[in-house]
């Protein structure tokens, strides 16, 4: 019985220690953390074009997530998701987004959108075409995020970039575009003269 007792009172001061541990840890990170008082400024990417370039890879099955954040959407659209299209060629995806009635019926971003899907098929080898699925919000149902993408419905419409459009936005074929770093970073510079 004594060795019961022995082993309890050992995990128990075991916990009480792990305890005051996690305690300590939590204080002292809130303090580094949420005390200080300096002002919070947004990091500001260095360099863009070498950030994009390093999300670079061949196949639409593995579109990164951080190339989507650092290319973003334009102000005021929200993302529901995406819809990856690679069971037949031509391979691309779908991405859903949203926005309120009002950002919605002003919509002026087709120019961001455009951009962005340059950039996807320059940076995803096997990437022939981009979708992007625009809904109101207030047409989206409750718990949204829990259905199919496919039948998330509401008023929307559907702006599509294919591989023939960037022949005919750019004049050359969107592959040559992100080679080598530099090139790309040539072809970066290009879309921010274009897109401005």
């Amino acid at each position: 019985m004594k060795k019961k007792t022995a082993i309890t009172l050992i995990l128990v001061l075991l916990a009480a220690l792990l305890l005051v541990i996690a305690a300590v840890t939590f204080l002292v990170t809130r303090v580094i953390f949420f005390n200080n008082n300096a002002p919070v400024v947004p990091a500001v990417p260095e360099d863009p074009a070498a950030q994009l370039y390093a999300q670079k890879h061949e196949y639409i099955g593995r579109l990164p997530a951080d190339l989507s954040k650092l290319l973003g959407l334009p102000e005021g659209w929200q993302h529901i998701g995406y819809q990856l299209h690679t069971d037949r060629e031509p391979y691309g995806f779908q991405h859903y987004i949203y926005a309120d009635s009002q950002t919605y019926d002003s919509f002026a971003q087709q120019p961001a959108l455009q951009k962005n899907a340059l950039l996807y098929m320059a940076l995803i080898g096997n990437c022939d075409y981009v979708l992007y699925t625009l809904k109101r919000s207030d047409g989206l149902p409750e718990g949204y995020g829990r259905i199919p993408l496919d039948q998330v419905g509401g008023q929307g419409m559907t702006l599509t970039y294919t591989r023939e459009w960037t022949w005919q936005f750019l004049g050359r074929d969107i592959k040559t575009a992100a080679e080598t770093e530099e090139s790309f970073r040539a072809f970066y510079n290009e879309l921010q003269e274009k897109f401005q």
